[in-house]
């Protein structure tokens, strides 16, 4: 889902001629220029130094894959997220988080770094499908300055619902 969805970002972006840089499991990929990366998220200092080349690039738009691990290790620290999207809850890394709540705390931790800027309203996009939602929901009643939106395959009352036409 993860990896779909930023290429998916990034062919949006792309057609309105912006120019976008997705950082992911795949590898980092620079408008047309595809960069190695054994991370699905970089090490911080990494991070910084792919920024700033981004930045002399004129890079507009960074749609990043951030892994659970990635916000508990404090790789996204000082990166000001504009928008989220939780889209799963799967038995992916308990190898690391040892249980599916730790998995979803650290998961969470992803409002954290939503709310670190009191400038803008922020939005976070999750998939109300999840058996997990209600908990999601409930972490969300905590922050003022996050937007809350959802989108559901089952539930066309979602901010977007998605119907499978084949």
């Amino acid at each position: 889902g993860k990896t779909t969805t930023t290429f998916i970002l990034k062919s949006i972006l792309e057609e309105t001629h912006k120019k976008v840089c997705i950082i992911g499991t795949t590898g980092i990929y620079v408008n047309d220029i595809k960069l190695d990366s054994n991370l699905t998220t970089p090490e911080s200092s990494d991070l910084a130094k792919l920024f700033y080349d981004l930045n002399l690039k004129n890079i507009e738009y960074v749609v990043m894959e951030v892994s659970s691990i990635a916000l508990v290790m404090n790789r996204v620290r000082n990166i000001d997220f504009k928008v989220a999207a939780f889209l799963n809850l799967t038995q992916d890394h308990l190898d690391f988080h040892k249980t599916m709540e730790e998995y979803l705390e650290a998961k969470l931790l992803i409002f954290d770094k939503l709310s670190d800027s009191e400038k803008e309203k922020k939005v976070i996009l999750v998939n109300k499908d999840m058996d997990v939602f209600p908990k999601i929901k409930k972490k969300s009643l905590g922050y003022k300055n996050i937007e809350f939106k959802t989108l559901s395959t089952i539930d066309d009352k979602a901010d977007y619902y998605i119907k499978v036409l084949r």
